[in-house]
């Protein structure tokens, strides 16, 4: 009898204990400068396998304002699993461009790069984030808002 309750006792606090599921923790995205190719005429960002760690993300790449009235357009694209992708963008050169992740509440920016006239990539400094919440001020919908990062308002 004693036993048995016991062995009650253990079942029913068993029973009763249920794991608290732990805060996933934000994606840290990266670029790799190096896996990267552009072709002009359209402009074509190739990310071979690595460029964009981890993959399986939509990823938008936003042109810098250019200089005089040229027409610019967003490119958007999946990045694959193995970390590659190929995106169009309409834009001059040279040029900066940012590259975000798109996720489902927000946009996180993660690289920019700098593409020369004959097409060459270097990284790029993205400038400055006023409101330090991680977004470049050239591509921050609210740069006075640090509550606010990223393309999409």
């Amino acid at each position: 009898m004693k036993l048995r309750l016991v062995l009650i006792g253990i079942v029913g606090a068993a029973w009763s204990c249920t794991a608290t599921p732990l805060p996933v923790p934000p994606v840290e995205y990266e670029l790799d400068v190096e896996k990267l190719e552009v072709t002009d005429q359209p402009l074509v960002f190739e990310g071979n396998p690595g460029a964009v760690t981890p993959g399986d993300v939509e990823i938008r790449i936003t042109p810098g304002p250019p200089d005089g009235d040229p027409v610019v357009e967003d490119g958007t694209g999946t990045v694959a699993a193995d970390g590659s992708f190929t995106i169009l963008v309409e834009s001059p050169l040279p040029n900066i461009f940012f590259f975000e992740a798109i996720e489902e509440d927000e946009d996180v920016f993660f690289g920019a790069v700098r593409v020369d006239a004959a097409g060459n990539v270097e990284e790029a400094d993205p400038g400055p984030d006023g409101d330090d919440d991680g977004s470049p001020d050239a591509i921050d919908c609210a740069p006075t808002d640090p509550e606010r990062g990223g393309r999409r308002c």
